[in-house]
C-alpha cells in the first residue's frame, strides 16, 4: 500500500506502523460520518444529536480503539465552576498525553479549556491535520473547524492525547 489511507493524513504519521496508520484512518473516516449531526448535550445518536465528549467516545468506540463509556450528563455550564478534570479523565484515560506544546497528529484527541477563567478541559475534537479538527459545536453541530479561527477554540489552552499508544505499553 502506498501513501496514507486518508488524504487528510499527509503529515505527522511517517513513524506510524501499519496498524496505527490504519486505525487513524478509520477514526477520521468514522468521524466524518457524524458530520452535520446536531449538537445536543448528553446525546450520542449519529444524525440526531451529540455533544463533544459523546462524539469523541462514539467515534473511538465504533473503531474499537477504546470502549465508549457512559459519561453522565454535562450541562451547558458545568465547566464554569468545576475544579476537577472529570471530562478529561473520563474521555482520555486510555490515551497518552502529549508533552505540553506538542502538536496532535491525525486522529489524536484535542481537549481545550474553553472560556475565561475555566480551570478544566471542557471542549474537544479529533485532529484531522492540526489546526483542522472535527468537532461537535453548539452552533454548527459536528463540523470541520480550525482551532485558529473557531471562536470557541481560538486562544484557549489546548492539550493533545494519543489514543493509539496505550498507557503502559512501553511506548
Amino acid at each position: 500500500m502506498s501513501g496514507p489511507l486518508n488524504p487528510m493524513m499527509k503529515e505527522g504519521v511517517a513513524d506510524c506502523d501499519q496498524w496505527e496508520l490504519t486505525a487513524r484512518g478509520r477514526v477520521l473516516a468514522e468521524a466524518a460520518t457524524w458530520l452535520k449531526t446536531p449538537f445536543h448535550f448528553g446525546a450520542r445518536v449519529k444524525g440526531v444529536g451529540v455533544d463533544c465528549a459523546q462524539f469523541i467516545a462514539a467515534v473511538f468506540g465504533a473503531c474499537e480503539i477504546f470502549q465508549a463509556e457512559e459519561y453522565g450528563y454535562f450541562g451547558a455550564d458545568w465547566h464554569q465552576h468545576a475544579t476537577e478534570e472529570h471530562y478529561r479523565y473520563r474521555l482520555v484515560r486510555h490515551a497518552v498525553a502529549l508533552p505540553v506544546g506538542g502538536i496532535g497528529r491525525p486522529g489524536d484527541i484535542a481537549l481545550v479549556k474553553s472560556g475565561e477563567g475555566v480551570k478544566v478541559f471542557s471542549a474537544g475534537g479529533i485532529v484531522v491535520a492540526w489546526p483542522k479538527l472535527i468537532h461537535a459545536c453548539p452552533v454548527r453541530g459536528v463540523a470541520y473547524t480550525s482551532a485558529e479561527l473557531d471562536p470557541l477554540l481560538v486562544g484557549w489552552e489546548t492539550r493533545f492525547f494519543d489514543p493509539f499508544t496505550r498507557k503502559g505499553a512501553g511506548a
